[in-house]
């Protein structure tokens, strides 16, 4: 449900950076989950990130921030991607089943 677009690639990386998803607006009445990126350097920049959890519960996205790597400047933006009646069903699911378990 989550995609990165990187916007710049920064500077001076010498190992990719974390990616960090602050912020996003959930979706009332469900948990946010936070998605998991990892980031790909060459020459220095960031050139792409892969999403390997996209999270739940977000209504708007998150913003995108990297953290570490030695470099600075590099910067993306996150979007949400088409929510489809199967992926608002299962974070449905997953929010009454975590309420209802003990």
């Amino acid at each position: 449900m989550l995609s990165v677009t990187i916007t710049n690639g920064g500077a001076n990386y010498t190992s990719a950076p974390t990616v960090v998803f602050p912020g996003g607006t959930a979706i009332p009445g469900m948990p946010v989950v936070a998605p998991t990126a990892t980031a790909t350097i060459s020459g220095g920049k960031v050139t792409s990130v892969n999403i390997t959890s996209s999270g739940s519960g977000y209504g708007a996205a998150p913003t995108v921030s990297f953290a570490g790597g030695g470099g600075t400047g590099a910067a993306a933006t996150a979007g949400l991607n088409a929510l489809t009646a199967a992926n608002l069903q299962n974070d449905f699911v997953r929010y009454v089943a975590a309420q209802t378990s003990d």
